[in-house]
């Protein structure tokens, strides 16, 4: 039987984010089209600074994930959300909802609890929980999990 995951602080995460050439994805598996509203209307609804580019250009945020999802069939779109001083980057490729951070931005645990209010916003919106793991590596690789009542868990790898 494997003990319970720990409470998630600097201490136990730090390592995580030490820098490898990689960035660090914030993923939700199993999100639906449903999912991707919430999330969006989370996000406009939020704490944080919500920019949005159309091929590299900044446009005024749009209304519905749905448009910047749609929009990907002929430009590039992607939002920055501004969370304290880490920026996570969303690019609507569909499919699960995920943003990545670049884990030199995550220095310190005022960095963390950045990343941890962001995870728990979206958690909260799509109902689901968020892991934070190495680029690319899926829900099997994740190091960190908000849970969408709040509770931010360390998964020791």
């Amino acid at each position: 039987m494997s003990a319970a995951p720990k409470s998630a602080n600097w201490e136990n995460c730090r390592a995580e984010f030490e820098p490898d050439g990689g960035l660090v994805d914030l993923i939700a598996p199993g999100t639906t089209a449903a999912h991707w509203e919430e999330f969006w209307a989370g996000l406009r609804s939020g704490p944080f600074d919500l920019r949005v580019c159309r091929d590299n250009a900044p446009i005024p945020v749009p209304e519905t994930a749905e448009w910047c999802l749609r929009e990907q069939n002929t430009a590039c779109v992607y939002a920055s959300v501004l969370a304290g001083n880490v920026t996570a980057n969303c690019h609507f490729f569909g499919g699960d909802l995920e943003l990545d951070i670049d884990p030199r931005e995550v220095l310190n645990e005022a960095e963390l609890n950045s990343v941890l209010s962001l995870m728990r916003l979206v958690a909260a919106a799509v109902r689901l929980p968020v892991l934070a793991t190495p680029e690319g590596g899926g829900a099997e690789r994740a190091f960190l999990r908000v849970l969408p009542e709040g509770r931010a868990e360390f998964l020791s790898p």
